[in-house]
């Protein structure tokens, strides 16, 4: 079986500088949720949004999101949707690709929960439409929404 690590160094160069960014990025994503304010990250929610994408961009997404994938499989930090989407957002954004959050609620046995996912150019990237499909979809957020996404604070 193939160590973690030994798989990391089957990756070219450029990949694994983004696998070590996203792991690195997961620490920062964790630290800001768990201990600071809301009010001052929530921003990032719907940052980033004013990037033009590229055509045919969903097989370089597709695989900037896989390599992510592998960097939050292997970490010690709590990683939920929410983290793993301001990772991948991020990351994309430093690839020029636009994308957007999309957060959904759905009510189970009494309790409400909440997912979050992204969606390029109107198809989501990190998650499938069977688990999306269970939870009806509040709002995308946009560049410039300075609206409290107090669902938002369900997925920390």
């Amino acid at each position: 079986m193939n160590s973690p690590l030994k798989q990391l160094f089957k990756l070219s160069l450029k990949q694994q500088m983004l696998v070590c960014l996203a792991w690195l990025l997961f620490i920062v994503w964790h630290v800001k949720i768990s201990y600071l304010p809301y009010r001052w990250w929530s921003k990032s929610l719907s940052s980033h949004a004013d990037i033009q994408t590229q055509p045919n961009i969903h097989l370089p997404a597709m695989q900037i999101v896989n390599l992510i994938e592998k960097a939050a499989r292997h970490h010690f930090v709590k990683i939920n949707c929410l983290r793993r989407c301001m990772v991948q957002k991020q990351l994309l954004h430093l690839h020029h690709i636009n994308s957007q959050l999309s957060i959904g609620v759905k009510k189970e046995q009494g309790k409400f929960a909440a997912h979050c996912w992204l969606v390029v150019n109107n198809h989501i990237i990190n998650d499938s439409a069977e688990e999306t499909s269970r939870y009806v979809e509040l709002k995308r957020l946009q560049a410039g929404e300075n609206q409290d996404a107090d669902i938002v604070k369900n997925l920390v």
